[in-house]
This record gives structure tokens, C-alpha cells and sequence, in this order.
């Protein structure tokens, strides 16, 4: 599977659990490993624009009408046209949105064990993706399992700052955005990051 399939499926997952930080983490660099594929570039702006709503900004109707474009450029009229019913229907609650199953990775398996209630079970697996990711050297990953460590009690202050460290670091604005949203959940105050 190519890593933009791969992260693609990472957004839907995020996506159903309404998970919107994620998705925006994910968007930059799925969006650069989809640039020869018009059809999964509407989607995924598609995502990007559902999580802007889920979120509440101001920036999701720009964002309809970008996906909706890409749509359109795609030749995917119909996809378009759903686009603009989404719109103007409300927005779904938690409970209506089906879940469907996380990634078989030490992430996935964390994100689904705390979404159970198992904390114990959630933090170790995100204390074994963290130590995965580190040995791929792969930042993003780190911080999305530092994310999913952070929601264990007592973790989210070290995690998030952990987290904000290595964001700040790379720069990737998704990955800032996402710790930042993070923070703000946990009433946990960091230094703005200027672009």
C-alpha cells in the first residue's frame, strides 16, 4: 500500500471518531503524496474541510469550496454535488457517526484500547508506538503517539510538552496545530508558534 493510501486511511479513521486534530496532522503530507492522484486529492481535501467544521473555524466553508473544486477538476461531479448538500446538513453527533476499526498498528491499538477504557492497556501500546516511531525517526508519528499517550491521566502534561517539542521542532504547522488543540483540551499553556 503506498504511504499516501496509508495516511489516507489514518485520516478516515480520525475522521469518523471526529478526531479533527489528527486529520489536520495528517493533511499536509498526505495531500504531497497524492498530487498525481486528482480523485484521492479531493478527498482529502474533502477531510480537511469536515474537519474545519468539526472544529468550528471560520475556515471551513474556503475549505468546502477548495475540495469542492478539486472535485470538480477530478471530473467527479457527483462527489462535488455531495460536497454541497454537506454543507448545509448539520452537524452529525458522536453518536450517530459510525466507528470503524482503528489501524492494526501500536497507535491504532492505543487510540482504541483508551477509547475502551483501558488506560493501562492504552498507555503501554502508546508508550510502544512512541518507542517505534523514535526508531523510524519518524516525527510525526511521534507526536501522534505522544497525543495518544497524553490522554492517559497524569501523562498529558509531560506528553504534550514532549509533543510541542518535537512539532516546534520540525515546523509542520498540521502537527503544531494538532498539539496546540491538544493543550488547549488540557488547559495546558505553550508558547505560540509563528510560522
Amino acid at each position: 500500500m503506498k504511504q499516501a493510501d496509508q495516511l489516507a486511511t489514518r485520516m478516515v479513521a480520525a475522521l469518523r471518531q471526529r478526531d479533527s486534530a489528527t486529520v489536520l496532522a495528517l493533511a499536509e503530507e498526505t495531500l504531497a503524496g497524492c498530487s498525481d492522484r486528482p480523485q484521492l486529492r479531493a478527498r482529502v481535501l474533502a477531510w480537511i474541510a469536515q474537519a474545519h467544521r468539526f472544529e468550528g473555524d471560520g475556515s471551513a466553508s474556503a475549505a468546502f469550496e477548495v475540495a469542492i473544486e478539486a472535485a470538480l477538476s477530478a471530473g467527479d461531479t457527483e462527489g462535488a454535488k455531495d460536497l454541497r448538500a454537506l454543507i448545509e446538513q448539520p452537524l452529525p453527533t458522536a453518536q450517530s457517526t459510525p466507528a470503524i476499526p482503528l489501524p492494526d498498528t501500536p497507535l491504532g491499538r492505543a487510540c482504541a484500547a483508551l477509547d475502551a477504557g483501558e488506560t493501562a492497556k492504552g498507555a503501554d501500546l502508546a508508550r510502544q508506538a512512541i518507542a517505534e516511531a523514535k526508531a523510524r525517526g519518524d516525527a510525526r508519528d511521534i507526536v501522534l503517539s505522544l497525543l495518544a499517550l497524553a490522554r492517559v491521566p497524569g501523562e498529558a502534561e509531560q506528553a504534550i510538552r514532549s509533543a510541542h517539542v518535537i512539532a516546534d521542532t520540525k515546523g509542520e504547522k498540521n502537527l503544531v496545530t494538532a498539539v496546540a488543540h491538544a493543550a488547549r483540551s488540557a488547559s495546558i499553556r505553550l508558547p505560540p508558534k509563528v510560522f
